[in-house]
């Protein structure tokens, strides 16, 4: 949990010019010493941390210390995070929230406002805890190698039970899939994420070699999608 605050505390110096002890210590819902020896920590590993005294003190990073913000211009920044944040908002994922939080702390102190005349939303209609939790269950079963086990509906209406092997994850226009095994058909197919029923993780282990697959995936890719 103090490398988890200490990370949080460094984003959150890199986005702000100063702030109180006080405010961190209410923010991270921990006493001002402990937020007073994070610091300390904090300027041990090489961060320059500097306390300002006075009605408008508290502490800071060392402006010569942040990164410098001519890798891009105003534009291509809100374009950049306009991308990212679209993607957010059907991609729940922690490293994808960690790498906007990063861009928007390297520019102008983290004032980055939305200004872009686009609004990017990659997400369905409707609700979305449904879908993130599938898309949670799958990047899991992938991660910890796991078949998964699920109702399938055909453009007919007809169910059929399966267990699949996946191998990733995709987001074409706004309908996710995911690049699996069947062992139900005996090889590799395309599953669309809204005809997936009843999903569920097994503890059954993935059997096959997915990298020769994935490179004959990524090679066909533009014929997809096949009929499951």
């Amino acid at each position: 949990m103090k490398v988890e605050r200490l990370l949080a505390m460094i984003i959150k110096l890199l986005n702000t010019n100063r702030i109180t002890a006080k405010k961190l210590a209410e923010e991270f819902e921990v006493s001002v010493r402990t937020i007073q020896r994070d610091i300390e920590s904090i300027n041990l590993a090489g961060i320059p941390i500097v306390s300002y005294k006075g009605s408008n003190g508290g502490y800071g990073i060392l402006e010569e210390y942040k990164i410098s913000t001519g890798l891009f211009n105003d534009v291509e920044y809100e374009l950049l995070l306009t991308a990212l944040n679209g993607v957010y908002k059907t991609y729940d994922d922690n490293q994808l929230k960690q790498i906007i939080e990063k861009l928007t702390s390297i520019k102008s102190n983290g004032n980055v406002q939305q200004t872009s005349p686009v609004w990017l939303d990659f997400g369905g209609w409707g609700p979305t805890e449904k879908r993130k939790e599938k898309i949670n269950m799958i990047k899991q079963s992938i991660e910890s190698n796991k078949v998964i086990a699920f109702q399938y509906i055909d453009i007919n209406g007809s169910y059929t039970e399966r267990e699949i092997e996946p191998v990733t994850l995709i987001l074409k226009i706004n309908k996710w899939y995911v690049y699996a095994f069947c062992k139900l058909r005996n090889e590799y197919r395309l599953f669309k994420l809204g005809r997936m029923q009843n999903m569920k993780r097994t503890s059954k282990p993935i059997e096959q070699e997915n990298e020769e697959n994935m490179k004959a995936f990524t090679s066909t890719i533009v014929k997809w999608l096949p009929s499951n």
